[in-house]
């Protein structure tokens, strides 16, 4: 999975494995907002998305302590399992959830890059007691390599942004304007046009800088 530079599909695949090779009968990951109080669904594997997008845990604020599972894994950035569904249906709806398709055992993964806790992701078994200690170690090495995986893209991402665009205003640099102002002359050489450049310059900026500081500069 780590090879894949896609999230989706890196996403897509780690479900694709825990189902189809790793035996658990579901498998959804779950997208954290920005103030990490919702979780969106991003991927499923082993049910239909529009029967899991129904849930209504899926669209619970993740304030509301019925969430369960999930929303815990999210809080504290670690794994959280049930062993028996049973005990927890009448007040965790991923408990619930999961005992009214016929499993009696959920974990939740948290996947945490560098910057930010990424989302949850979600296992359902059908046996009970089936997450023992070296059942979970293997889980969270699973967690530990889509989250690696997950920062490697973003890290590409940014690579690649940060060569053609400025960190500080998130407008195009130097580079890219000279690409770009070598595709118009070339243009314009073809239909015998001309090409105009104006450049702008603040006055006094550099004793805007000397007087209040680069951050004001900045801002």
């Amino acid at each position: 999975i780590v090879r894949i530079q896609e999230p989706r599909a890196l996403l897509e695949e780690a479900c694709h494995i825990v189902v189809d090779q790793g035996g658990f009968g579901i498998a959804w990951i779950g997208k954290a907002s920005s103030d990490y109080k919702t979780l969106t669904l991003a991927v499923s594997q082993g049910i239909e998305v529009v029967a899991l997008g129904a849930s209504l845990f899926l669209a619970a604020d993740s304030d509301d302590p019925d969430l369960g599972i999930p929303n815990t894994a999210l809080e504290t950035s670690q794994p959280v399992f049930c062993n028996d569904v049973l005990t927890a249906a009448d007040h965790d709806r991923t408990c619930y959830d999961a005992n009214n398709r016929g499993y009696r055992s959920v974990v939740a993964l948290p996947l945490i890059t560098v910057d930010e806790v990424f989302g949850v992701m979600v296992l359902y078994a059908r046996e009970a007691n089936y997450f023992d200690d070296e059942e979970l170690k293997l889980l969270s090495e699973l967690a530990g390599d889509i989250s690696f995986a997950l920062q490697a893209i973003e890290n590409e991402k940014r690579a690649s942004f940060l060569a053609c665009y400025d960190a500080l205003t998130a407008l195009p640099n130097t580079t890219l304007f000279l690409d770009r102002l070598s595709q118009l002359i070339q243009a314009a050489q073809r239909e015998n046009n001309t090409v105009f450049v104006i450049a702008l310059n603040l006055d006094r900026f550099k004793e805007l800088n000397d007087t209040y500081g680069r951050h004001v500069g900045d801002q």
